[in-house]
This record gives structure tokens, sequence and C-alpha cells, in this order.
């Protein structure tokens, strides 16, 4: 979010408390053309479990000047926070702090004392499995499940249901959206219900009524039961939902080296992340479709996101390593550039339309 700071070299330091809230790209854009940082006291990374490769050279390179005395970061600290302590991007993340020799402390951030706290429920704790289960296809499940988990928060705790139900990507989203709606079992119900979506490249208008909606279902009313299908970059991370049900398709997109998208059985980091949707207002029904399987122990950013972080280190005149950012990777990534003319064709395009200046 862009905000007022010391950086726009047309506004004094700031003399009171302030937050600024900022993306990778624009923190990166900030610190990097700030005359001084001196107004500065933390700077705080969420998520950094997220395989994010700016992010990583963001966190790397505050803390290589702190930790060199740099005058820019002089009374600079640093605040790195997750729920989710594990996992390939964490794990090299930690193992590059230990090699640039910073100490780490930890602090366990604890609920305030007037905090509630719900449970989460596996469904097969609460409700018979049915006997025909393992034969029956992806979506079959999730609509059994939602068909069980509804009636048993109806029935047992005077809820309406708010059920939010994981898939791997867009074209699933579409595929289960379409499954629920010429469900057969789902037209046999007595009881009503509405099915709403989010994905990655949904419209900022269908987001925003999709959270009102979620924000204005009462549990105990007499609302139809609301189903929300979402991908993973949408649910994850970062926000309380108002939902008494999960449901994991187990499932999630793995970009390779190239850049090709892969779908495979969803880790533990990612079964984490979507089952602590959950539980956070109401005591939530939970039920993961297939067993997490470990999380890869390396990462391997794709492509493009290479060059990126490629060019912004050098930018940044940062030498060390990057997780998920090999140093043959890091050469291959200019050198590719300029084999490709990419850079010529750059300056040809912006030539021709008058934007090319190099004075």
């Amino acid at each position: 979010m862009a905000s007022i700071w010391h950086g726009d070299v047309k506004e004094m330091p700031t003399q009171r408390e302030f937050v600024v809230f900022s993306t990778p790209v624009s923190a990166y854009h900030r610190l990097r053309t700030a005359s001084s940082w001196q107004d500065l006291s933390f700077i705080l990374f969420d998520e950094v479990q997220v395989q994010d490769g700016l992010m990583a050279l963001l966190i790397l390179y505050v803390l290589d000047l702190i930790v060199n005395d740099a005058p820019l970061a002089k009374g600079v600290r640093v605040l790195l926070m997750t729920a989710t302590p594990f996992g390939p991007a964490y794990s090299m993340l930690k193992s590059a702090l230990d090699l640039m020799g910073v100490r780490t402390g930890s602090v366990t951030l604890s609920p305030c004392a007037d905090w509630s706290t719900f449970a989460r429920l596996p469904l097969w704790e609460v409700v018979n499995q049915p006997d025909n289960w393992h034969r029956l296809s992806e979506h079959s499940k999730v609509i059994t499940a939602l068909i069980l988990m509804t009636d048993y928060l109806w029935v047992y705790t005077y809820q309406s249901a708010s059920i939010l139900i994981f898939v791997a990507g867009e074209w699933e989203v579409t595929s289960l959206r379409n499954a629920i709606a010429f469900s057969k079992e789902l037209k046999a119900v007595r009881w009503q219900y509405h099915v709403q979506a989010l994905w990655g490249r949904c419209p900022w208008s269908v987001e925003s009524n999709v959270r009102e909606r979620m924000a204005e279902h009462s549990f105990y009313s007499n609302d139809p039961a609301l189903f929300t299908i979402l991908t993973p970059g949408k649910g994850e991370d970062g926000w309380t939902p108002k939902v008494n049900g999960m449901i994991n398709c187990s499932e999630q997109m793995d970009v390779d080296k190239l850049g090709f998208l892969n779908k495979g059985l969803s880790d533990e980091v990612s079964n984490t992340q979507r089952e602590g949707r959950a539980g956070r207002v109401a005591d939530s029904l939970v039920l993961h479709l297939a067993d997490a399987v470990p999380p890869s122990i390396t990462w391997i950013m794709p492509y493009a996101e290479r060059i990126k972080v490629s060019l912004a280190a050098m930018d940044l005149q940062f030498t060390n390593d990057i997780p998920g950012l090999s140093v043959a990777d890091r050469k291959d990534a200019p050198a590719d550039l300029v084999k490709g003319d990419i850079v010529f064709k750059i300056c040809v395009v912006w030539d021709l339309a008058g934007l090319l200046s190099l004075s």
C-alpha cells in the first residue's frame, strides 16, 4: 500500500509512530530509492514460509546491511513472522541466515486473555465415514462431505454451515462448481445452499462480494448454507474467514524450474495453512481428502522469477546466496537477457515509441 514516509524526498522525517503496509515489489522500490531509513524502527516480513524470491532477497539484503553496520540501516531491526515454521523456503532462509552469522531470537505470540479458542474437529470423528467412500470420485467425496457437514452442524450445533473448499487451481474451481450445480444428491437435500468462488484472477468486485457475503453469514439463523470454493493463493494465508467447516481436496499446483505447472498432492505446509483458516471464529469440522506429502527440502525458483530476482539483486549490489537461486542460475539470468537480444529488443521498441533516453 502506498504511504508517505522518509523515502519520499519531498517529505521530512515523520515524528510520530506509523506503519507502512507493502508488497515485496513496493518494498523493493521504496528501500532502494530511500534517501534515508532513519525513521524506520522495524521492518516486519510476514508469511516467511511462502516461496517468494523477492521477499527472500529483501530479507537477506536488509540483514546484510545490518550485519555489516551500514549507515543506511543503523537502528533498524528485522522481524520475521510465520505461523508455519517449516517447509523448503523457511528451511533454506534459515540456512542462509546461519551462513551470514545472523543470530535470531524467537518470540511466540500468545493469545490475549479475552481471546476465544475454537476446536477443529476431523469430520470422521463426529460422523461415520460412508462404506463406499474410497470408491467415490473426488467431486462425489466433496459433495458427500458437504452434506454430512451441513447436516451435522445444523442438527448438533444449531448452526448454518459456511464451508471452505480448497482446490488446486482455476480450472478445478469451475469443474467443482459445475459438479455441485448438477449434483442429484444436493438437489435432494431439504435445506438451501449458495455456492461462490474465489480464484487468483477473479475481479476485485467478485472477491469483494464473496468476502462480504461470508462476513454477513449468520451461523445461528436460517441463512442458506454457504459453500466457498477457492484456490490456495486466495485462501491459505493471512485472513480469518467466518466459517465453521473446511474441506481440502489435498491438491496443489507446483511450478517447476522451467515455469510449467504440475498438479500433485498438497504438502504439510499447505495443509496446515488451509486447516488454519477454520476454527478461528467457531468450532469447525475439517476434512482432508488425502494425507499430506512431506514438504520438499529444496526450493527452485521458476525461470521468470529467477530473472526478476537476479536483476533485483544486481540492482541492490547484493552478491550473497539467495534461497531458491543458485549461483549458476544467477549468472545465467543476465546472460540469457543478452543472449536472447532481450535488452536490445527493449531498446528498439522504446526508441520507436520515442521513450528511449540514454542521457
